[in-house]
This record gives structure tokens, C-alpha cells and sequence, in this order.
């Protein structure tokens, strides 16, 4: 069974970040890992300089004046934490500080950068989830930490099937219920016949499919739900909206390998699950390839 040992939480001082610190503390305290922050301060004065040789000299606060923030952000944790500071390009910091410190989950505030910022370093939070070695939670905020229902999306291939021991770890630590769901994609036909054609082949699918779940043994102790759904359009869509009438508490998807997200069915739509989605989402990085 999987478990994490070391968690990373990057903090920009944002909402976000600060929603995001609270899921690594339940995270932290649920499998009795380490856990450390960091803070990566952009050189912005170079920008300028490079931009506007006569903008008046401007740089990222003193390591003194972010180490006190840091520890006033952090306050409420009573465990033991480590705080880290580090200047650079903000996703680059990240992943090789990850790297190279071999965490097992990084934890990431959504949408914590301000948009003049943006302008200089793009999303943060998406090119650590695309690159990234270990398992990346998505938070945004005023998400809750509370995890009782975990959604796993399916489409049959190994690479969907990859996430599930660790899905079976966190549902064990959380005392969590898994739900499966596979979504069929059916057109959108107006005519009567052709509805009646699109919802009979959904059925065909529907059946063949409840054949076809393959579990790995640690779910034989866990809550799991099956459900095979038809959406007209995107998966994607059809996931989400699942969650949101399940009330669900995390979404688990799969990466795919070196190449970050595969552009099949769990790549275009894990990105749009990690856009719109109303609850945290853990990507798990899977070396299969296909």
C-alpha cells in the first residue's frame, strides 16, 4: 500500500496557499509524514531591468522578512516543520527541490499568483502538476479538508488503473468511500429515433463494462461504487458533474509517464477537471505508457 513519508507545501501567501497548507496538515497528520514549506521568491528586479533600465531598483523581501512570514502563516501547526526560501523561477524551484528531496506529495494552491505576475511566470501551479515525479494535490479556496468520498475516474486502460493503490491508502488513513465511475461519450441527437440509438448503445456499453473492473486486493476492505454514466460532450464534464451531485470530497487521476498528461482520454481531460472542478484533485504520475 502506498503511503507518503514527506510532504512538500509551497506557500505564496495567497488564499490559496493557505487553503493549501491546511490539506497538507490533514495529509501530514493522516500518514504521520514530515512535512515542509517553502517559498520561492521570483527575482523580479531583473525583469525590470531588462524591461525598464530606469525602474527604480526592486527585488523580493529579505530571507529575515519571508522566514517571519513563513512562520506566521504556519502558526497553527503544532508538528514539526521545516521552511524552506529559495529565489528563481517559481515552478522550476519547486520541482527540483521535490526532486532532488525525493518528497512523496507535493501540495499546491490553485490560482495563487496575482495576474501581474502571471505576465512573468505563467501558471505555477500547472506546469508543477504536468512535471512533477510524485502525486500533486490541487486545492483552491474554501475547498473543505474533510475526506469522506473519493472519486476515481476510469476509462479501463492500465494508466486509469495505476492511481488505485494509492487511492486505497488514502481511503484507508481518511476511513473514506471510493467511488468509480466511468463516463460513456454519446452525441447529441435531436430526433426521438436517434436518442433511442444513442441510449441503447449506452446500455450495450453499460453492460459489457460491469464486467470489466479490475481491483487490486486492497480494495476487498474498502466502500467502493461502481457507475458507468453517459454524458453528451466531454467526459470531462460528465466527471464533474458527478462530483458535484456526489458531493465529493477528492478526485484521484492519473498522469501519463515522462510526458506529462497524455492527450487520450486522461489527458485532455484531467486538465479540464483541474481547471473547473469545485473539489481538490490528487494527479498521480503513472510510468505506463500508451
Amino acid at each position: 500500500m502506498k503511503h507518503f513519508n514527506k510532504i512538500l507545501c509551497p506557500l505564496d501567501f495567497s488564499d490559496a496557499s493557505r487553503h493549501a497548507f491546511e490539506h497538507a496538515q490533514v495529509f501530514a497528520k493522516a500518514f504521520k509524514a514530515d512535512l515542509e514549506v517553502m517559498h520561492v521568491s521570483p527575482n523580479l528586479a531583473e525583469a525590470y531591468t531588462a524591461l525598464m533600465p530606469d525602474f527604480p531598483g526592486y527585488g523580493p523581501e529579505s530571507e529575515e522578512d519571508l522566514l517571519q512570514e513563513l512562520n506566521e502563516f504556519t502558526g497553527d501547526w503544532s508538528g514539526k516543520i521545516k521552511k524552506v526560501i529559495r529565489t528563481g523561477t517559481p515552478y522550476i524551484e519547486i520541482l527540483e527541490y521535490a526532486e532532488q528531496n525525493r518528497f512523496d506529495l507535493i501540495v499546491l494552491g490553485a490560482k495563487g499568483l496575482s495576474r501581474f505576475e502571471r505576465l512573468f511566470l505563467g501558471s505555477t501551479g500547472e506546469k508543477v502538476t504536468r512535471k512533477a515525479n510524485c502525486p500533486v494535490l490541487t486545492v483552491r479556496p474554501r475547498q473543505r479538508v474533510d475526506i469522506k468520498r473519493i472519486l476515481v475516474p476510469i476509462d479501463f486502460s492500465p494508466l486509469s488503473y495505476a492511481v488505485l493503490p494509492m487511492v486505497a491508502s488514502i481511503a484507508k488513513r481518511f476511513k473514506a468511500e471510493i467511488y468509480l465511475l466511468h463516463v460513456v461519450e454519446i452525441g447529441h441527437r435531436m430526433d426521438r429515433e436517434g436518442q433511442l440509438k444513442e441510449y441503447e448503445y449506452f446500455e450495450k456499453v453499460k453492460k459489457k463494462l460491469a464486467q470489466q473492473w479490475e481491483l487490486p486486493e486492497e480494495f476487498s476492505r474498502i466502500e467502493t461504487k461502481k457507475f458507468v454514466r453517459h454524458h453528451h460532450g466531454s467526459p470531462g464534464y460528465g466527471i464533474l458533474e458527478f462530483a458535484q451531485d456526489w458531493d465529493i470530497d477528492l478526485i484521484a487521476m492519473a498522469t501519463h509517464g515522462r510526458s506529462g498528461f497524455s492527450r487520450a482520454l486522461l489527458g485532455s481531460v484531467t486538465e479540464k477537471v483541474l481547471k473547473i472542478a469545485s473539489c481538490p484533485v490528487l494527479s498521480v504520475r503513472s510510468e505506463l505508457q500508451g
